[in-house]
């Protein structure tokens, strides 16, 4: 199986921090092949105002011929930065990645509080940010469950600390992760997901990406 699409979505705003995480649309970059601040929080200055700015990045893959997963892992490489913690949430999105994505996160709510009791999670925060390599990430049980039940698998990352949080960064200045994209021109650097699934004497390790 082959991803369908990813990109980023970027949102800036002059009014304040929650008026770009909270907004319901970005302008999306459905065809990025890599981005040193594919997620991020930031908070920078210049000609007597303060510009915030979030981007969150989101993957999906074809997940038609999974139906008996029982672990995963997405993997994506990282580029230039890794200043920020992320998290992988539940989205429903275009194809392909369009503005007006920017929320379409299962369960956000464009209110002011933390969405981290509202989204659907499909990873634990990550912290340890590669930017010389891929960065492995376990996905959860309903993760896992979702790719065994849709024929579409779609994830957004976003930072953790201040977008899902509504923390303003102003004091952190710019929290960012790079990443490389599926349209990337070597497919070794393209992001994919290892699915392990069952077989009568052993686990079998299946893995489907852009570059597989």
């Amino acid at each position: 199986a082959t991803a369908d699409q990813d990109g980023y979505i970027q949102k800036d705003s002059t009014v304040n921090f929650l008026d770009a995480r909270n907004a319901t649309s970005g302008t999306a970059y459905p065809n990025a092949t890599s981005h040193f601040q594919g997620c991020q929080a930031q908070a920078f200055s210049g000609r007597g105002a303060t510009t915030y700015r979030i981007k969150r990045s989101f993957f999906y893959f074809d997940t038609s011929s999974i139906s008996t997963a029982t672990s995963a892992t997405i993997n994506i490489r990282g580029v230039t930065y890794n200043s920020g913690d992320i998290i992988g949430v539940r989205a429903s999105t275009s194809d392909p990645l369009a503005d007006g994505d920017f929320d379409n996160i299962v369960g956000w709510d464009t209110s002011d509080t933390s969405q981290e009791d509202n989204v659907t999670k499909y990873t634990d925060e990550f912290d340890t940010w590669s930017t010389s390599g891929y960065n492995t990430i376990t996905l959860l049980a309903q993760a896992v469950s979702d790719m065994n039940n849709f024929t579409r698998f779609v994830i957004c990352f976003l930072n953790y600390d201040y977008d899902l949080k509504g923390v303003d960064p102003s004091g952190s200045s710019d929290v960012s992760n790079g990443m490389y994209y599926a349209d990337y021109a070597y497919s070794s650097y393209r992001p994919y997901i290892a699915v392990t699934t069952p077989d009568p004497e052993t686990e079998n390790s299946i893995f489907f990406g852009t570059n597989f």
